[in-house]
């Protein structure tokens, strides 16, 4: 049976997402616009869209990311509701094009070169980023995922995670991932391999996904002229704030970089001891919400004695209040102190 043939895929309206001008820009349009669909099966999904594996016609490997449909609504729905929910949907995927643009290109983040359309929905292209998930990692080594990584090597993951966040608000300090989760965590393996980033704790770490992010030219989640749209995190990694439309101060606190500190140091507490910060299997998220606003995790023990301030670190972390969390600069300061 022969090889299958490639799918020829054109985007139109496409808009760069670093500026260019003459010969530059008809090159990088040319790089862009007609791409090849090999194997269908190299997809991702998260959020609202896919990741589709895709290449340049000179075989440069990337990430073609499209919104998913719909999907079925309720037949008493109205198609003035319909109309709003797609419109919606469209607008957080804008929204994740311009947070995704803030950080392209920085240590830590996977390059972003353009949006355009295909079939007539919104899509955004980026560099495929080779590597495997943390999420995935606790897949490759069980056993060490049960019983919890040491304290150095969760130490100098969560500097590195914590570097690239830095680094981000350094080039717009109104830029939060808001979705950081061991899904959304990738080690690169271009360089080096997975092993040998655990043996070493040198870490090339990516963040992927920014259909939960801000950044200053996406403040909030409504807009004029626009449905609102509430973008959420995972609960299992998130703040309080993050899964919850009623506590005092919410659109301030949803919007303060204390967020990306308590989903960095849920992720640590689980590489450490093995388990998440809660369990709540079977709950919804109203009551993931009432569990971790009114109750802390239980506290991690330190497998040495040495570990006793990484844990008190990413307790500190996982404070329910926002404004009581130490900054990533603290917690960023003090897992290097750890590491």
């Amino acid at each position: 049976m022969g090889a299958q043939q490639p799918l020829i895929v054109r985007l139109d309206n496409v808009e760069l997402a670093e500026e260019k001008s003459g010969i530059a820009r008809s090159d990088a349009l040319r790089r862009v616009r007609t791409l090849l669909l090999i194997d269908p099966s190299k997809t991702r999904h998260g959020g609202g869209g896919r990741a589709i594996e895709v290449f340049t016609c000179s075989g440069e490997r990337l990430c073609l990311k499209c919104m998913l449909p719909l999907g079925r609504v309720r037949t008493r729905v109205s198609g003035d509701r319909v109309r709003q929910l797609v419109e919606g949907r469209e607008a957080a995927f804008q929204s994740e094009y311009l947070c995704h643009r803030v950080v392209s290109g920085i240590r830590g983040f996977p390059r972003l070169l353009c949006r355009g359309s295909y079939a007539g929905g919104p899509v955004m292209l980026m560099e495929w980023v080779e590597g495997v998930s943390l999420y995935d990692v606790r897949n490759l080594w069980p056993s060490r995922a049960r019983s919890g990584f040491p304290m150095g090597t969760c130490a100098s993951l969560g500097a590195s995670i914590a570097s690239s966040l830095q680094l981000a608000r350094k080039r717009d300090a109104a830029f939060v991932h808001r979705d950081i989760s061991s899904k959304n965590v990738i080690l690169r393996t271009r360089n080096s391999s997975v092993s040998s980033q655990l043996s070493t704790s040198k870490f090339d770490i990516c963040l992927i996904d920014f259909g939960s992010s801000v950044c200053s030219s996406v403040r909030e989640e409504e807009g004029a002229g626009r449905p609102r749209v509430w973008r959420s995190a995972t609960p299992e990694y998130a703040p309080p704030e993050m899964l919850t439309h009623e506590i005092p101060r919410l659109r301030e606190a949803r919007l303060l970089e204390s967020v990306d500190a308590y989903e960095l140091c849920s992720l640590l507490y689980e590489l450490y001891c093995g388990r998440l910060p809660y369990e709540f299997a079977g709950r919804n998220v109203s009551e993931v919400f009432r569990l971790k606003a009114n109750y802390l995790p239980k506290r991690l023990v330190p497998q040495e004695p040495a570990d006793e301030a990484f844990c008190e670190t990413v307790m500190a972390g996982l404070r329910p209040k926002p404004f009581e969390r130490p900054s990533l600069e603290e917690l960023s300061q003090e897992l290097e102190r750890c590491r």
